[in-house]
């Protein structure tokens, strides 16, 4: 983690969440320098994700328990049905798993939960399974 990256874990701010949204817990899959589209693409899938995903709006991605990223949902699809531009395309269908084709949201959103803190949405089923429910 960069000195920067460590500092924004230190100051996140905690505040609450209005919107439908899934906090997906990106874990390792977070570095230092990582590209727009590397962040995009480990955050989007393939997750064992239930249907109240179908309610979400957006996608939070998280490392450390900080947002790091903000997502707006377009689409669910089977894990392996889309194609990714980083990864060889390899299926990687797995059953119950899914993926998400989005957008970065808006600037506002963005704005509002950038480098916020997540911790208080993951509880210990929540952090082995990566996923939690906001408002969805």
């Amino acid at each position: 983690m960069s000195k920067v990256d460590d500092m924004a874990s230190m100051s996140a701010i905690t505040t609450g969440v209005d919107e439908p949204v899934i906090l997906i817990d990106i874990q390792q899959r977070y570095f230092a320098g990582i590209t727009a589209l590397e962040l995009y693409e480990a955050t989007r899938g393939a997750w064992h994700i239930g249907i109240r995903r179908e309610a979400a709006k957006y996608a939070f991605a998280v490392s450390d328990c900080v947002v790091r990223e903000i997502y707006e949902i377009h689409s669910w699809h089977r894990a392996g049905t889309t194609p990714y531009r980083l990864k060889p395309f390899v299926s990687f269908a797995v059953e119950g798993r899914w993926e998400f084709i989005g957008r970065p949201a808006r600037e506002a959103l963005r704005t509002k939960y950038l480098n916020m803190n997540a911790a208080q949405y993951f509880t210990k089923v929540q952090q082995q399974h990566h996923i939690a429910y906001i408002n969805c």
